[in-house]
């Protein structure tokens, strides 16, 4: 009885049919991938990849920049209060007040 694994009535010994083997077999396999999910042309694979690292950078970037508004909120509220004051006299001096 033959085993499903063997390969029976290839040279084993040659290194050359090995590595052809193997190239033939990651050539199938790529081909299989295309074939399963139906896209040919390598522009669509690539806009795929793209769209979904695109995706990965903004995650990366949220988890970076969490929270780091409020660093500068703080001195945003300093300026605007002193801004306000400010310009509460200069209408005192405009009005003569």
């Amino acid at each position: 009885m033959l085993h499903a694994t063997t390969l029976h009535g290839l040279p084993q010994e040659s290194p050359q049919y090995v590595c052809r083997l193997a190239r033939d077999c990651n050539q199938a396999a790529l081909r299989l991938v295309i074939i399963v999910l139906g896209i040919d042309d390598p522009w669509i694979w690539g806009v795929y990849l793209l769209c979904i690292l695109s995706a990965l950078l903004c995650v990366i970037y949220g988890i970076i920049n969490w929270n780091r508004e409020g660093e500068l909120e703080a001195i945003e509220i300093k300026e605007e209060a002193a801004w306000e004051e400010s310009e509460e006299e200069m209408q005192k001096e405009e009005i003569g007040l």
